[in-house]
């Protein structure tokens, strides 16, 4: 895991989809603390976008900087989130 205070800035991407009503809501994050690397969290945040993109899901990302002493986000992982999307294409599939 990447320490928090080794690097001048690291930064959290929350990525917001937008619902049929037209409001925004946070589905998942992407928080760089928890890569070996900047890189590594950079190609997650990457693998995400093109995969929203494919899907065409609407919606936004917010990319920050973490605040000294910010706790984790409650927000599921992209790991997770895409694991949910994985399953709803598999439960609409006769």
């Amino acid at each position: 895991m990447t320490a928090e205070g080794s690097r001048r800035q690291v930064w959290i991407s929350t990525f917001c989809r937008r619902t049929s009503d037209g409001i925004l809501r946070a589905m998942f994050v992407v928080d760089e603390r928890e890569f070996d690397s900047p890189e590594q969290a950079q190609a997650t945040a990457d693998d995400a976008l093109m995969e929203i993109n494919r899907r065409r899901i609407a919606g936004e990302v917010e990319t920050r900087p973490v605040r000294p002493g910010e706790p984790p986000s409650g927000l599921p992982r992209w790991p997770e989130y895409k694991r949910r999307l994985d399953a709803s294409d598999t439960a609409e599939q006769p």
